[in-house]
């Protein structure tokens, strides 16, 4: 588990495993979390000229997992009741990456310099999220 500084933001690297030119990459496990009735799944390639935009889910938290590419993460609690409220967070990395967003953390990403894939899992049904501009100085 990788530390980070916002309450209940949970980030696992993950192990791709190659057997007989098959390859596996398991991107969420029933331990990883609660997280047990899907409603939504999606894979997304985001290029480096995609448009940086955070969002916040009020309702329900989402598991995010990167595939592959490399790509530049970032969050910010926005949880007035959170010991870590208005915390902010970054993570670099190049290798696969599962991450728990708890509900009510602004969350957002940049492809740094080729195509990222990730997959995103639900258990509602998008709603009129909030965005967010990501301040660095703030």
């Amino acid at each position: 588990m990788i530390e980070t500084s916002i309450h209940d933001l949970y980030l696992r690297k993950i192990r791709a495993v190659d057997h007989d030119a098959t390859f596996r990459l398991t991107v969420y496990q029933y331990e990883d979390h609660l997280l047990r009735d899907l409603k939504a799944v999606e894979y997304l390639t985001i290029s480096p000229r995609s448009e940086f935009i955070m969002r916040v889910r009020d309702i329900a938290d989402e598991v995010w997992t990167m595939i592959q590419g490399e790509a530049s993460f970032h969050w910010q609690d926005k949880r007035a009741n959170s010991p870590t409220y208005q915390d902010k967070f970054e993570y670099l990395t190049s290798s696969p990456l599962m991450m728990l967003v708890p509900f009510g953390v602004a969350f957002g990403y940049r492809a740094i310099s080729q195509e990222v894939t990730l997959v995103r899992l639900a258990t509602h049904i998008d709603n009129d999220d909030q965005s967010y501009r990501w301040e660095k100085n703030e």
